[in-house]
């Protein structure tokens, strides 16, 4: 179990380490783990949301939507990116495969792919753009590791740089990635796939020990920060505890300037009455001057 406790010593474990592990566990994903590092491994990620934007405008659509330059892409190549809301707010974060030049694939986790298919749907009012969720017809198979070209008989590609290739008359999308190569299918296809790269030397292996690699090698995954719901408020006991909770409070490091407000429970302003003052060096709006 050596590459097990040195992943535990770096503290790669640490969005694992809240659950409990057996022995037969452990034993069990540091031998994924080394497959992994080692040899090849396959991991089924067919569950991640998947969208086809076709259409003339397609590149010049998202290239105002997305953090990256969709319009920059040829034919072949990808890159990473992010969908912000209108308010700068993270949406989704995605992969962008520029299939053909009228054809734009992109995969994103399963919780963003709704909040990002609306809001692709709602601005392409008036343009030549066609959005198509593919996430059931096609299935998504990862090789993890440095033995991933040889299975899959494709050749090496870069990050992001995808082609069509076919495996055991399976035709499908190879895309490269930071260790192997994606290989897009037909979900009726993906059981011959899956056999076939079994049968050339590929260990099924959890989505924990690709995790463990994921943040070895410091790959961006998971869900964005605004799809996990709002924070949530301290109980009512530490509110009571603290005297100074909902006031405002100077910056960390700063000693002045913009203070950052704590706008979470602060009480409701009521309406004003008759027989009240204004505030000091205020006047009411649309009160004349004395």
């Amino acid at each position: 179990m050596a590459y097990l406790k040195d992943a535990l010593r770096a503290g790669v474990f640490a969005r694992l380490e809240s659950v409990a592990m057996t022995d037969a566990t452990a034993v069990e994903l540091d031998a994924q783990y080394r497959q992994l590092r080692e040899e090849c491994g396959l991991l089924d990620r067919s569950k991640r949301g998947k969208l086809m934007i076709s259409g003339s405008e397609a590149a010049e659509y998202l290239q105002g939507q997305l953090t990256n330059d969709v319009e920059a892409l040829s034919p072949g190549e990808g890159h990473y990116a992010a969908l912000l809301d209108r308010k700068g707010h993270m949406q989704a974060d995605m992969r962008v495969l520029r299939t053909s030049p009228e054809e734009i694939w992109i995969d994103t986790e399963l919780e963003a792919l709704e909040p990002a298919r609306r809001h692709l749907e709602m601005y392409k009012i008036g343009r030549e753009v066609a959005i198509v969720d593919l996430t059931a017809e096609r299935a998504l198979l990862s090789l993890i590791g440095p033995r991933s070209v040889e299975i899959a008989g494709t050749a090496a590609l870069p990050e992001h740089v995808c082609e069509a290739a076919s495996i055991n008359r399976v035709e499908c999308l190879a895309v490269g990635t930071a260790n192997g190569i994606d290989l897009i299918a037909k979900s009726a296809d993906a059981d011959i796939l899956r056999d076939t790269l079994t049968g050339a030397g590929a260990v099924e292996v959890g989505p924990k020990a690709a995790e463990v690699l994921r943040i070895e090698t410091g790959t961006p995954a998971g869900r964005p920060p605004s799809l996990q719901g709002p924070p949530q408020p301290p109980p009512a006991r530490a509110r009571a505890e603290c005297p100074r909770y909902g006031r405002s409070e100077p910056a960390p490091g700063r000693e002045g300037g913009r203070q950052d407000r704590q706008c979470l429970h602060l009480p409701r302003p009521r309406a004003a009455r008759a027989g009240d003052r204004p505030p000091r060096g205020r006047t009411w709006r649309g009160a004349g001057r004395r």
